[in-house]
């Protein structure tokens, strides 16, 4: 796997896996910032086949994908699929509690500082932007 590719992108984790308290029997939720669409599908296959190789089990279901809203191109875009997704408390505890296990430590900042704007603001005042497909 070219490294250099993790300047670019974002893996999270989130929940337990977020807050660095996995157990034995803890599962580890996954989500992505990617910044060309083109390179999701590519890029979450080498990382699963990457974490796979050094005995870390990621549940299919714990993928990122776009149709879960836990892959996106921007923080403020898997912001929105999260916080304006029908407020699936799960969802949003995950993403509250994420931090970056691979590829641009930047992002961890910018997310907490967007929720922290998010959790501030009125629903009514945050700006829509296109949701995930």
């Amino acid at each position: 796997m070219d490294i250099s590719v993790l300047n670019e992108i974002a893996i999270l984790a989130g929940g337990s896996g977020g807050r660095r308290e996995l157990s034995v029997m803890s599962d580890l939720e996954i989500m992505a910032v990617v910044p060309v669409e083109e390179n999701y599908d590519k890029l979450v296959t080498l990382f699963m086949g990457e974490a796979k190789r050094v005995g870390i089990h990621i549940d299919a279901i714990n993928k990122p994908t776009r149709r879960k809203g836990s892959i996106a191109t921007t923080v403020e875009e898997l912001v929105d699929n999260v916080f304006l997704n029908g407020l699936d408390e799960v969802q949003v505890s995950m993403l509250i509690e994420a931090s970056v296990v691979a590829g641009n430590l930047k992002v961890e900042h910018e997310l907490k500082e967007t929720i922290e704007t998010y959790m501030g603001t009125p629903l009514s005042d945050v700006p829509v932007r296109k949701r995930s497909q």
